[in-house]
């Protein structure tokens, strides 16, 4: 175990240390999930081109995930109780913080990942049909790919915050796309 957590500190540090002023703002900024309203506001534009008014349901859905993955996640984060690497004493003195954020207490497992990974999956799903280019269907995980990369980036979550929201993430989206939207595919 101490093996696993001398590796989390040493790959956090690595990727916190790839530091420059521009991969600090973009970074920052792609950790922001409102800055990518646009984005997403594209994404809902696609939704209607190809599902028309079956897009309110996908749009329902990826609500409900949202909600629950977070509620959930913030529930687990409380539970376990582990320090963010920015609010650890052994930790914290090593990590370049970007514009003094350091987040909140608890960091185990990162919201962002997850519920950023929980909405990819559920796009890609839901595209698979409809889209079966490989580029296409790929930026729903580039981009959750780079939002739980930013937490490590920023200091406020471990490499194993974020894969393990990523896959609790994709788990959620996964589910919330079989109970509720199968049904859209034909």
């Amino acid at each position: 175990m101490e093996q696993l957590k001398y590796l989390d500190e040493t790959v956090l540090v690595f990727i916190n240390h790839l530091n420059t002023p521009f991969l600090d703002y973009f970074f920052w900024f792609i950790s922001n999930s409102l800055i990518l309203l646009p984005l997403y506001l594209t994404w809902v534009y696609l939704l209607f081109k190809h599902f028309k008014l079956k897009t309110t349901i996908i749009i329902i859905c990826i609500i409900l995930a949202i909600a629950f993955n977070d509620i959930s996640t913030n529930q687990i984060k409380k539970g376990v109780k582990r320090l963010r690497p920015s609010h650890q004493t052994e930790v914290k003195s090593k990590l370049h913080i970007v514009n003094e954020y350091r987040g909140g207490a608890y960091g185990f497992f990162s919201a962002h990942a997850s519920n950023a990974f929980c909405v990819a999956t559920i796009l890609i799903l839901c595209f698979k049909l409809k889209q079966k280019k490989f580029l296409f269907l790929s930026q729903f995980f580039i981009v959750a790919f780079f939002i739980a990369f930013s937490r490590v980036y920023l200091g406020v979550h471990f490499p194993s915050d974020v894969t393990v929201g990523g896959i609790y993430g994709t788990i959620i989206g996964l589910v919330f796309y079989k109970f509720f939207l199968q049904q859209i595919d034909g």
